[in-house]
């Protein structure tokens, strides 16, 4: 009887953790359903957003299209004509008591045996012209007269000279209707602050500065998405394989992305600007081709630095952290190993992302920006060039996100032959079970880092230029 109590107290035992056992696995499955219910309103919460943003470009852009042609572009400009003549006439009433004071000013030409007390340069509508009116020259409403506002197509900045009683000023006139005067000594103050940096490089300096602004400080969160390109994995694992590496790991493989993008931003800001002169100067045609061209051309030139790119991938990838040391190393041993060659693995979609998306780029970058508000501060103008960049960026980085998959899968390779890049993509689909969503893993990081990247380069870039 002993025997048969012990055996039933063993069976009751048994049977008491197997219930346990699956009501255990019965609230793990309850969780796993409602993580995943969760992802899936996210995804369709990220895609509604998106779909939200593109139909607000596409509007903005039928907008744009109405506010071009020429009966309301008339208006317009006559609309900020008066609107300048205005405030023009409210600076002149303020200061009304200075005309009586300029009637006493000895005149232009005894000012000039006199060396006058050196002024700070002004800069604003309202400063410039109290500038003017301080130094002995004619009313507001004279010089109102002298301005032209002047558009051009792509919504350039473009300058006027005035000369009124033998003072020269320049007058730049920009398309946002922001009206800045500045003398000839103002312009020489600002060329002291960069004297080695010519005209035609500030495009290149300030593009490779607003890069190195925006790597060190997006650097972490392109790591996680590189993760998530590579394996496919959600963000919260990468973001956990990153902190399995250690913080001492965490800028591993910074100088090549430092390098590389540093000098491609240049390359696309600077040579966009050059050859949009010279295809302006030597082919001709309409204005939108030529510089559409110019973005490709750039785009195309920027593929030369492939293999910073290459290096970055390489360094990145947690399967060869034992295997190459640094950026130097990397390099030395593709060259050494492999030769020239494999350094430029993945060229095929990099060209192939960065002609369109250059274009697309500088053809919207200005139509977006004059539909936000318009900027009264340099505060406002950043915010606006933030946005701007911004939003131009997400929606470019979205659209070619498949071809930097592929290229990710095409350079974590070494050696060995080269894949067209149509098969790796297949190989990638039929490794993520030919789902689009799992193709677009990562996408939605990849969207928020472009905002943040894109707009502070663009942002970087406009203030930059503007103190050269």
């Amino acid at each position: 009887m002993a025997i048969e109590g012990i055996i039933a107290q063993i069976d009751y035992e048994r049977r008491d953790k197997e219930l346990k056992v699956k009501e255990v696995l019965r609230s793990h499955k309850q969780k796993y359903k409602t993580i995943e219910e969760q992802h899936q309103k996210a995804e369709l919460s990220y895609k509604a957003e998106i779909d939200h943003l593109k139909n607000k470009l596409l509007d903005n852009l039928v907008k744009h299209r109405k506010a071009c042609s020429s009966d309301h572009a008339l208006a317009v400009r006559k609309k900020e004509i008066r609107h300048f003549c205005k405030q023009l006439d409210q600076a002149s009433s303020k200061r009304a008591e200075l005309q009586t004071l300029s009637m006493s000013t000895p005149s232009c030409s005894h000012m000039e045996t006199r060396p006058a007390r050196p002024r700070p340069a002004r800069r604003g509508l309202y400063s410039s012209c109290h500038s003017h009116r301080h130094n002995g020259g004619t009313s507001y409403s004279e010089l109102a007269a002298c301005v032209a506002l002047r558009r051009s197509s792509n919504g350039r900045r473009r300058e006027d000279l005035v000369t009124v009683d033998g003072i020269r000023q320049t007058i730049a006139i920009v398309s946002m209707g922001v009206v800045t005067t500045m003398d000839p000594e103002a312009q020489q103050g600002k060329a002291m602050l960069l004297p080695g940096v010519g005209p035609r490089k500030k495009h290149y300096f300030c593009g490779s500065c607003a890069a190195f602004t925006n790597i060190v400080i997006t650097f972490p969160i392109q790591k996680v998405l590189f993760r998530q390109q590579l394996f496919g994995v959600r963000a919260s694992e990468a973001v956990t394989q990153l902190q399995r590496d250690g913080l001492r790991n965490l800028y591993r493989g910074l100088l090549p992305p430092l390098l590389q993008k540093t000098t491609t931003v240049a390359i696309m800001f600077g040579m966009y600007e050059d050859f949009s002169r010279l295809l302006a100067r030597h082919a001709g045609g309409p204005e939108l081709l030529t510089r559409s061209l110019a973005a490709v051309l750039a785009g195309t030139a920027e593929a030369a630095f492939t293999p910073f790119e290459c290096v970055q991938t390489l360094l990145q990838d947690p399967r060869h952290h034992h295997r190459f040391h640094n950026t130097f190393h990397t390099s030395r041993t593709l060259l050494q190993d492999h030769g020239v060659r494999e350094c430029y693995r993945g060229l095929v979609p990099i060209l192939l992302r960065n002609g369109p998306s250059n274009a697309l780029f500088f053809a919207l970058r200005g139509p977006i920006k004059q539909q936000l508000p318009v900027a009264q501060s340099p505060g406002a103008h950043m915010v606006n060039d933030f946005i701007c960049g911004g939003l131009l960026g997400a929606m470019l980085s979205f659209m070619f996100y498949p071809l930097n998959v592929v290229k990710a899968r095409m350079q974590s390779r070494v050696g060995g032959a080269f894949q067209p890049s149509r098969a790796v993509l297949l190989t990638i689909w039929r490794e993520r079970d030919g789902k689009v969503t799992h193709l677009f893993r990562g996408a939605h990081l990849n969207y928020h880092r472009s905002i943040l990247s894109w707009g502070i380069i663009n942002a970087t870039y406009e203030l930059l230029l503007k103190f050269m």
